[in-house]
């Protein structure tokens, strides 16, 4: 007999009374998604699909049976929300015993290639309410004599003392907070800012990479971005096509416009072989862009929008034109230069489909943001670029900032879909101009498991 899990994929909240409705701690939209999503959720339930779980159980984190446990025992292994964080991973599974790129499947295929930490941190909210993706190993947290285990309610007495903290190659450091600086902390931004990657990608080598860029940063002070080639200017045609970008990013900085790209993992100096093979582009071309030449070039760091919407910058441009003007990576527009919808186009994938956001992170002012996005287009199911033929769920709004509010940027998002996102979660999804401001991307991606933006561009405005 199956058995069958009291829990499902994700956490099913009561409904809420009508009158208590916009009390919600979600945005409206959101609300909506979640709704549909547990809909769908709820269908599905989680189970053991073997009758030999129980006396496996201590195999569900060992290498190499874990591929095989954790998928047949989720109940017993307690990785029923586990996933993947990449679209192709089942067309990578001959890779998830390859050592040379374990770095790379366990941070992208948790799901397909068995490294789920089976900690329910997904169920729990804890993603991304706090990191984008779950950690693919547990951190052994024990206040004497008692073991922290993924959500077990321990009493205030028991955690009164500072814990004994282990996990796989330990590394000390010294990294000091005072009391009056702990509020405020924000996860998200500090591992994007210092190129932690994903949680639990190797600790040890995630530290010593932190202490590295604090050490380049320092170093770094006043030096100016520079090309250290003198074709640059002759070459520029090529920044962006492969396979000559991965050179000429890293000696035309300046040319190309790359002066503030950056690998998203840890070791890719390490991958610079497969930075040209095709197999691996999806995956280097998210996490390697720096090392592989795959920048966008479009200044999503060093004007903010990374971390503020985003973790990561694409790794490809949007084609952004409003008649005949077209949006170049923050170029400053007119109000009524963009008063219109524009035509919006990308390199897309055979058979693939896209989801497309436009937001304003600066309302009503970059000065005084209020939490999240104002939401200025959302078009899911797109096949290709061809925008019109997907699902509108908030039509285009032009941008028109109010009055003294300085600039505002404008950043159009383009995400591959692992999926359709069919009935019943496109039920009730359409927003309204009210729910429009609150928007949270980072949100909606998570939720419905997009991973990495494919593509990006942005313009700034004022009235």
């Amino acid at each position: 007999m199956k058995k069958v899990s009291t829990s499902t994929h994700c956490v099913v909240p009561d409904p809420p009374k009508a009158q208590n409705r916009d009390s919600l701690a979600l945005p409206l939209p959101l609300q909506r998604i979640c709704q549909a999503f547990i809909i769908a959720c709820t269908a599905q339930q989680c189970l053991d699909n073997a009758s030999d779980c129980q006396e496996n159980a201590i195999s569900c984190f060992v290498r190499p049976y874990s591929q095989v446990i954790q998928n047949r025992c989720q109940v017993t292994c307690n990785t029923c929300d586990c996933r993947d964080e990449a679209v192709g991973c089942a067309t990578s599974i001959a890779f998830c015993h390859d050592a040379a790129v374990e770095p790379l499947v366990r941070d992208r295929c948790q799901k397909t290639c068995g490294f789920c930490a089976g900690c329910g941190f997904i169920s729990r909210g804890i993603v991304p309410s706090v990191v984008s993706a779950a950690p693919s190993r547990r951190v052994r947290v024990v206040f004497n004599n008692v073991q922290v285990n993924c959500g077990n309610t321990l009493t205030t007495a028991q955690v009164a003392s500072q814990p004994t903290v282990t996990w796989e190659t330990p590394l000390l450091t010294n990294l000091t907070v005072h009391d009056s600086e702990r509020p405020g902390f924000n996860t998200t931004a500090f591992t994007s800012q210092f190129n932690l990657g994903y949680p639990g990608c190797s600790m040890s080598t995630a530290l010593i990479a932190c202490l590295v860029a604090l050490l380049l940063v320092i170093s770094g002070m006043g030096q100016q971005c520079m090309d250290s080639a003198s074709d640059c200017a002759a070459n520029a045609g090529s920044c962006f096509t492969r396979p000559f970008s991965q050179v000429l990013q890293n000696r035309c900085q300046r040319t190309c416009n790359t002066c503030d790209c950056q690998d998203n993992a840890n070791d890719c100096a390490a991958l610079i072989s497969i930075c040209q093979n095709p197999t691996f582009e999806p995956t280097v071309r998210d996490r390697c862009q720096k090392t592989c030449g795959f920048c966008a070039g479009c200044g999503f760091i060093s004007s903010g929008i990374v971390p503020l919407v985003l973790p990561t910058a694409p790794s490809r441009r949007i084609s952004v034109v409003f008649n005949n003007v077209q949006v170049n990576c923050g170029n400053t527009l007119t109000t009524a230069q963009v008063a219109s919808q524009p035509t919006v186009t990308w390199e897309t994938q055979p058979n693939a489909m896209y989801t497309l956001i436009m937001v304003d992170p600066d309302f009503p002012s970059r000065a005084s943001p209020l939490p999240g996005q104002r939401l200025h287009w959302w078009v899911i199911n797109i096949p290709g670029s061809t925008v019109s033929s997907g699902t509108t769920l908030a039509a285009f709004q032009p941008s028109t900032p109010a009055a003294n509010t300085g600039l505002h940027r404008y950043v159009f998002l383009v995400y591959r879909q692992p999926a359709a996102i069919n009935s019943p979660l496109l039920t009730n999804l359409t927003v309204q101009d009210s729910e429009r401001p609150g928007f949270v991307t980072t949100a909606f991606v998570s939720q419905f498991n997009l991973g990495f933006p494919y593509a990006g561009n942005f313009y700034q405005s004022q009235s």
